[in-house]
């Protein structure tokens, strides 16, 4: 019969047993793991924000790191990016990449790829990350009398 395979929730041990009138009973215990990567695939955070962190789920049998991605830039745990790993539910770990200190070239895609154990195939996910200016605004006064008139310039970088 078919299971539907959704997000490593149906990860883990079957059995399927075959009784023999009399004779017994045969069993075949198959381990399976569904494979997938989860993550939020659209995001937004202000310029000048201290961290943004970015985070994939990855289900599976999955053997290696996880590589993360600007455009076609391998990142590293360095001082601009934090990479972490922890370990989720079963077969499941869950990967983030934090970055340090937004500014607007932080827009852009960025993607976290693995590679299964079982038969070495890759899958990956793209999160686009959007870097919301924060506007300025100027006077042209810095007092003003009551009834005058005064402008208030609103602008983005």
């Amino acid at each position: 019969s078919g299971i539907n395979a959704e997000y490593g929730g149906h990860n883990g041990q079957y059995k399927c047993s075959v009784k023999y009138g009399t004779y017994g009973t045969l069993f075949k215990e198959i381990t399976q793991y569904v494979r997938d990567i989860t993550a939020t695939e659209s995001q937004f955070v202000l310029e000048g924000a201290a961290t943004h962190a970015l985070t994939c789920t990855i289900y599976g049998d999955a053997s290696s790191a996880t590589v993360w991605k600007f455009g076609t830039t391998v990142l590293t745990d360095d001082d601009d990016y934090d990479i972490s790993t922890t370990p989720g539910t079963v077969n499941s770990r869950v990967d983030v990449l934090t970055i340090n200190t937004i500014e607007a070239s932080n827009a852009g895609i960025y993607q976290c790829s693995t590679t299964y154990t079982s038969d070495s195939t890759s899958t990956s996910k793209d999160i686009s990350l959007t870097v919301l200016a924060v506007p300025t605004v100027a006077s042209s006064s810095s007092t003003v009398n009551a009834g005058a008139e005064f402008i208030l310039t609103c602008t983005l970088r």
